[in-house]
């Protein structure tokens, strides 16, 4: 058996097509370069290695396969989409961003964030004062729909000061173009761009000011918050509070090709964003329509504030998230799995939410309530709560017009 302090043995393993994988490998073989690290990818021959690291979406062909051919190694489950099967099995978890950890870590306590990402050359774009401001995002065409209507109004509103043009890169050979009207005054100059490679250095460093769309709009936002209120005497909800809504594979990944080319970018406001961007230094955030109009009009107002922002957030960039840093951390991570006993998550942690809908939990509720000297209506409650305390206490309510103490 190789021993892995003296020379780490890591193999990246997957089934799926090369062009949804390129960055992936890209950043992982960077780990040559760690001194006594051997990194390959796509051999059968799992015995030989001390680490492997398998996509998701293999696990349930591969992951009981190679556990039987090498059950030596560590196996580690790349960029988790599902919570469920053979994903679960594995020694860890490799994720892409921090809503990703939070969500697999009531199942793995041994998780490595990665933020995998398309690298580039980088770059320092010369920002000047100019009446026509590009605006440009990439991704996926989810994003573009997410756009809708808080940054799509922002960008109609900036169109009223500025001459603006939109820029939208993504996969539109395989996906189409854009299935709303994004802007529908015609104010804005709005081209949709097939992503590739070359895009980087040809159109994208065109850009003045990236923008990174990234929550899902919620169609009645109070109505909501009324259909998922829980227990507003004991939590204090209140129709003021925030709600936002954004998928569990959110990461920033779509920052860095804006940072390395000194382009500064506007965020929705999630986990991720929240980590990478210091407001007014490393970039600006979105949120309602109000806080991207105004992160975007500060920045198309200023060459000299966008010249700033993007090369502090290439500095972040170059500081935090290169291959090179990522890798130097992983490879320590990869030999304390060896050094450091595994650690399972206990037992029930993953269905804490159920504890909400706990009888016991009701019943305190309802004594919570009665402590009350303010009245608190049912109708904000959910029809299964007011069934669960009509059950546990005998309350004359009724859920439109009930009250209770």
């Amino acid at each position: 058996m190789n021993n892995p302090f003296n020379n780490l043995r890591i193999l990246f393993f997957t089934e799926a097509q090369q062009d949804q994988i390129n960055f992936y490998i890209e950043m992982l073989q960077g780990l040559n370069a760690c001194e006594n690290v051997q990194f390959e990818v796509n051999r059968d021959d799992f015995w030989r290695y001390d680490v492997i690291l398998l996509m998701y979406s293999d696990c349930e062909k591969y992951l009981e396969k190679i556990r039987e051919q090498a059950p030596h190694s560590k196996i580690g489950v790349v960029d988790p989409r599902k919570a469920e099967g053979e994903i679960l099995k594995g020694d860890f978890a490799v994720v892409q961003g921090l809503e990703e950890e939070n969500w697999f870590s009531d199942y793995y306590y041994d998780i490595f964030r990665y933020d995998f990402h398309p690298i580039n050359p980088c770059t320092i774009k010369q920002h000047h004062d100019k009446d026509e401001i590009i605006i440009g995002t990439h991704g996926n065409k989810i994003h573009l729909h997410t756009m809708y209507p808080y940054l799509s109004n922002a960008i109609e509103a900036l169109a009223l000061d500025f001459k603006v043009e939109f820029r939208a890169y993504y996969n539109i050979k395989e996906f189409g173009t854009v299935d709303i009207e994004l802007f529908p005054s015609g104010n804005v100059d709005f081209k949709e761009i097939q992503w590739s490679r070359d895009i980087f250095r040809k159109s994208l460093s065109e850009v003045d000011i990236g923008v990174v769309p990234n929550l899902i709009p919620i169609r009645d936002v109070q109505k909501m918050k009324r259909s998922i209120t829980s227990y507003p005497a004991l939590f204090n909800e209140h129709e003021t509070d925030n709600l936002v809504r954004y998928k569990g594979t959110s990461n920033i990944g779509r920052l860095y090709p804006f940072a390395q080319l000194g382009i500064p970018v506007v965020a929705d406001l999630y986990p991720s964003s929240c980590c990478a961007i210091e407001p007014g230094v490393t970039g600006f955030f979105g949120g309602s329509a109000g806080m991207w109009y105004r992160s975007l009009k500060v920045l198309a107002s200023s060459a000299e504030l966008r010249q700033k922002i993007g090369q502090n957030m290439q500095n972040q960039y170059l500081k935090t998230a290169t291959p090179e840093v990522f890798n130097r951390k992983f490879v320590p991570f990869l030999r304390g799995l060896w050094h450091n006993p595994q650690i399972p998550i206990p037992q029930g942690l993953a269905q804490s939410h159920e504890q909400l809908r706990d009888s016991t939990f009701i019943k305190g509720y309802v004594k919570v309530c009665e402590k009350k000297t303010t009245l608190h209506r049912l109708s904000r409650l959910p029809d299964s709560v007011v069934r669960l305390l009509r059950h546990h206490r005998k309350i004359a309510v009724t859920n439109k017009k009930g009250r209770f103490l």
